[in-house]
């Protein structure tokens, strides 16, 4: 009734594994749910023309890269006008260098002529840019991280486990050679 440590640490593996993948699955595709359906409900979009009305660098509160990119566009659906659509889907303020938001901002300067999308269900909702941001591209690079971390535990634990099965195999052979 006495299991070896390596049988005793192969049963917890068995049955806690699962479980953890489980977790990793369901903590996983709950973020992604909350990251990509605004960016996904933006494939459903209809092109719209618009022009920027605002452009502009906001303080974030953060030391390092503290400024965001504001940008605001006017358009106009059947004959009603809009005046706020946004860069990207709002999923989260992404702060970074004043030089990378300037650089940002002298793409879209107030007065420019843009190719929006807009919601056709929510007309009020409008992006110009439909693309993953910053946000979204971290966390897939965060999650291919765990992957790789986790596949490259499991290889070695079931590698330990081929090791010390066929260590018991060969003291089992010379315990049966050497009784003979």
């Amino acid at each position: 009734m006495n299991q070896s440590p390596p049988q005793t640490m192969e049963r917890i593996r068995r049955r806690f594994m699962p479980w953890y993948i489980a977790l990793f699955v369901l903590l996983a595709g709950g973020i992604s749910f909350i990251l990509f359906r605004p960016l996904i409900r933006t494939w459903a979009y209809e092109p719209v023309t618009g022009i920027v009305v605002q452009s502009e660098m906001e303080y974030c509160g953060m030391e390092v890269s503290g400024y965001s990119a504001e940008i605001r566009f006017a358009y106009t659906v059947g004959n009603q006008e809009f005046r706020d659509g946004r860069l990207r889907p709002n999923v989260a303020q992404t702060c970074r260098p004043k030089e990378t938001i300037a650089a940002i901002l002298r793409e879209y300067p107030v007065g420019a002529k843009v190719q929006g999308w807009y919601d056709p269900e929510r007309p009020q909702f409008a992006v110009i840019d439909r693309s993953p941001g910053e946000t979204q591209w971290t966390f897939i690079a965060v999650v291919c991280g765990f992957l790789f971390i986790f596949f490259c535990i499991w290889g070695m634990q079931r590698s330990n486990a081929r090791r010390a099965a066929e260590l018991a195999r060969r003291r089992k052979a010379e315990a049966a050679s050497a009784s003979e």
